[in-house]
């Protein structure tokens, strides 16, 4: 799998259950411009959302989360 994600030529990131980046591939360094080692452990939205949305961010991320548990079996 590592390599479907790795030769994708869409930027891809893996986040865990925190939000937090795991990797990116090297189609998301290059539309970013960051080194995967700086992102590594760092929360998705703290790189890809302006500071002023953090918080309907967040909101949106905890919406999508227990919605997400109501519809589980």
């Amino acid at each position: 799998m590592g390599g479907l994600i790795h030769n994708n030529p869409v930027a891809v990131a893996v986040i865990d259950a925190d939000q937090r980046v795991q990797l990116v591939n090297p189609a998301f360094e290059a539309l970013f411009g960051y080194q995967e080692a700086e992102l590594v452990g760092r929360q998705i939205a703290s790189l890809l959302v302006p500071d002023d949305a953090v918080s309907e961010s967040n909101r949106a991320v905890r919406s999508e989360e227990h919605t997400s548990e109501l519809q589980s079996p």
